[in-house]
């Protein structure tokens, strides 16, 4: 790769505008750092700043007292600040219990990200605002763990039949249990291409054991987790709010004595993340002027990159709404690097806006006419099988304006489905129907039926949050139709 194009590919992913004037405040000498936060002062409302921001200013809220001690933003800030860590240690507490029930089935525990700099006491860098907890588990014990911790109430916005296939679409899946416990469950350390099993046990072979909460856990070796952090920082950029924390957790794993320029190297061809790496590397240097990071930069120059790599990693890093087609158009065309598509193995199906003609109907048990998330019905038998298994149900609608059902049968998921509810405002209910092909439904098989609604999240202003939770619906009839 021609070195003049590498460097402006890698300022691609550099924090940019009112992101790099919080990051100059908090690593610049004291006169420099004051001059950019009196210039992002100019430019941002305290009241509009998004979540990014919001992380950035907990980190420089101990430093604006000598930089600006007259700011009137001063003790909003530092309240902010600390509302927004007492809410990360609560999270952290409380998804540590889900650390226990894995362990208590055997299942070994790699900590990522975060909570792996947690566990080694390097986030160093002023108060870090953590969202969630992400872990790592073999991929043969990637179904066991979803089930372990659905079985004690933790949920997704999947029913336990789709969670615990996660792992043949994508990298892992995001788990919740009330109030506070939020974790990723991932296979693999990297979203994109699915890693071989070979990479994966080298990476589990060079892990390092630590402690979390009096727990025991294992935590990437240090190289590694600068890949892994480099890589997800890159990932980051393609959203409507682009990321800039990582220079912190970047800046913490960097400056370790033992961390070697060689093993980072060795890391990051393997993982095929030179690119990631030499962009938010190249940063640091840029940004502390650190002789100790300018190693690493050279190390990371020597690597052989590939043009193939550094395509990716254009794809990777492009913008909406084209960067999400080229990122659609490439999965398409490398069969999604590896992961099943989703479509392909589990059937999509579309209700119809009025309820199909019955050619033979089936008798509903009372029970199953009452509203609540999940409902399961014992198939007949393939005498009275036909064609098609129709089904009408009604759906509290609530706020909610679109829906999704998942199907499986007999613990396997054969089919899904959404559905966008016409008209503004709330109404009470709605009614759709829908037909499974009688392929999919094994005669005296379980069907499972399971619906969640997509809810805006109350008190959010920002017009875009949502939260997906199960909805209660209720069968109407069930027929087998020609």
């Amino acid at each position: 790769m021609n070195k003049p194009l590498a460097k402006i590919l890698c300022r691609r992913v550099w924090p940019k505008g009112d992101l790099d004037l919080l990051v100059k405040t908090s690593f610049l000498p004291e006169t420099e750092a004051a001059k950019c936060w009196i210039e992002w002062k100019k430019v941002r409302d305290i009241d509009k700043v998004s979540w990014e921001e919001h992380k950035l200013l907990a980190r420089i809220a101990a430093r604006i007292a000598a930089l600006d001690p007259h700011c009137p933003y001063r003790a909003r800030i530092e309240g902010l600040s600390k509302a927004h860590w007492t809410h990360s240690q609560l999270m952290l507490r409380q998804t540590a219990s889900a650390i226990d029930l894995l362990a208590a089935q055997g299942i070994p525990v790699m900590l990522l990200k975060g909570g792996a700099l947690h566990a080694a006491a390097l986030s160093n860098q002023g108060a870090r605002i953590t969202g969630d907890l992400d872990v790592l588990v073999h991929r043969s014990d990637f179904q066991r763990s979803v089930e372990t911790l659905y079985a004690c109430g933790w949920s997704s916005k999947s029913s336990l039949e789709f969670a615990r296939v996660q792992w043949r679409f994508r990298s892992g899946i995001n788990l919740h249990i009330r109030p506070h416990g939020d974790i990723d469950i991932h296979h693999q350390p990297l979203h994109e291409s699915l890693l071989s099993d070979d990479l994966i046990d080298a990476l589990w072979a060079r892990a390092e054991q630590s402690s979390f909460h009096g727990r025991s856990v294992l935590i990437p070796a240090l190289a590694d987790q600068v890949v892994i952090a480099a890589e997800h920082a890159i990932k980051s950029q393609t959203g409507n709010e682009p990321a800039a924390a990582w220079v912190f957790d970047m800046i913490s794993l960097i400056r370790q004595p033992s961390i070697d320029p060689a093993k980072l190297l060795d890391s990051a061809s393997a993982l095929h993340a030179l690119p990631a790496t030499m962009a938010t590397i190249s940063y640091l240097f840029n940004l502390t002027g650190d002789i100790r990071i300018r190693e690493f930069v050279t190390a990371i120059e020597s690597g052989r990159t590939a043009w193939g790599d550094w395509s990716d990693f254009y794809i990777k890093t492009a913008k909406k709404p084209y960067g999400k087609r080229l990122r659609a158009l490439s999965r398409i065309v490398s069969r999604q690097n590896g992961y099943e598509f989703e479509r392909d193995a589990i059937l999509k199906i579309h209700p119809h806006p009025v309820a199909r003609h019955a050619g033979h109907e089936v008798l509903i048990d009372k029970s199953r006419t009452k509203f609540r998330p999940r409902h399961e019905i014992m198939l007949p038998d393939k005498a009275t099988m036909k064609k098609r298994l129709v089904l009408e149900i009604e759906i509290k609608q609530g706020s909610a304006r679109r829906y999704y059902c998942e199907i499986s049968a007999d613990g396997h998921p054969i089919a899904t489905l959404s559905s966008r509810l016409p008209g503004r405002g709330t109404i009470e209910s709605k009614n759709f129907a829908f037909a499974l092909p009688a392929i999919k439904c094994v005669p005296g098989s379980n069907l499972a039926i399971e619906v969640f609604g997509k809810f805006p999240v109350p008190g959010h202003t920002g017009g875009e949050a949502y939260t997906i939770e199960s909805a209660d619906f209720r069968i109407l009839r069930m027929s087998w139709d020609q």
